[in-house]
């Protein structure tokens, strides 16, 4: 989880290639922390587009919703990363979903002025 948060990426791809050809055969990557946000979470919410695209090569679920009801989109957007936001929505993550507050990845994007976040999330 922090190699995710830290952009750590030999560290993560050291354990995620401990697993072997079986998912989560020796590496937990369903951990969440007490907010509900896994590592791909945390890859997007730090911008670590790397780490992001290891996570969703081992299948780790991109709409996955931490304890606010929000996605890696909605951080993603919350936080300004665009490479993320085009990453994730290039692998079929849900961009019009509404967290526990009702607000779209879209509507967090518009909050913090990120307009090309915004262009790319409508295209």
């Amino acid at each position: 989880h922090m190699a995710c948060q830290n952009g750590h990426y030999d560290t993560v791809k050291f354990f995620l290639d401990l697993n072997g050809p079986e998912i989560n055969s020796r590496v937990d990557t369903t951990i969440k922390h007490k907010d509900g946000s896994s590592a791909l979470h945390q890859a997007c919410f730090n911008g670590h587009a790397e780490i992001l695209k290891l996570l969703i090569d081992i299948g780790m679920n991109i709409n996955e919703r931490d304890n606010y009801g929000r996605t890696a989109v909605h951080l993603a957007c919350l936080k300004g990363h665009g490479d993320i936001v085009k990453i994730l929505k290039d692998n079929c993550a849900e961009v019009e979903t509404l967290d526990s507050d009702r607000r779209t990845p879209l509507m967090c994007a518009k909050d913090k002025g990120y307009s090309d976040i915004m262009k790319l999330l409508i295209e």
